[in-house]
């Protein structure tokens, strides 16, 4: 979302192999719910300029580390399933761009830092397996099977 964004809704979407799945920039009051984002390296969501961000029920899963630039944008963080195969959850500090701090984020208000066990996502359809922590927090799978181009 970008400048002058305000008000909208993200939900419903799976993401692979990008490595900054949610990019935000100047935007406010907006909500990423309910998606997946699986990176085959690190994984950033940015927040630079945005604010009064709810950012809930979502899966991140990164082979590397999982980065949330700007995370004073986000005024509601919970139920997110944020794995990192690498054990690196960190939140960066921006002043207008520049970073300002890093600090490690923790598992609290019901986010947590556990493999949500996705199942299957190749085909389009997020299934997750027995006992996952995602389908614990009331994470809905995720069906973009019919999304795209079409002949």
């Amino acid at each position: 979302l970008d400048e002058r964004s305000e008000n909208c809704l993200v939900e419903g979407n799976l993401s692979v192999g990008v490595a900054r799945p949610s990019h935000n920039h100047m935007a406010k009051r907006n909500t990423i719910r309910n998606n997946v984002f699986i990176c085959d390296g690190d994984a950033r969501l940015t927040f630079p300029k945005s604010s009064d961000y709810s950012v809930e029920k979502n899966v991140v899963h990164a082979k590397g580390k999982i980065v949330l630039e700007n995370p004073d944008a986000i005024t509601k963080l919970q139920n997110n399933v944020l794995f990192s195969e690498a054990g690196m959850v960190q939140a960066r500090k921006l002043n207008n761009y520049s970073q300002s701090g890093t600090y490690l984020l923790k598992a609290d208000s019901g986010n947590l830092l556990e493999d949500p066990l996705i199942l299957e996502f190749k085909a389009g359809i997020v299934k997750f397996g027995p006992d996952s922590p995602a389908e614990k927090l009331g994470i809905k799978p995720i069906d973009v099977s019919r999304a795209g181009r079409r002949r």
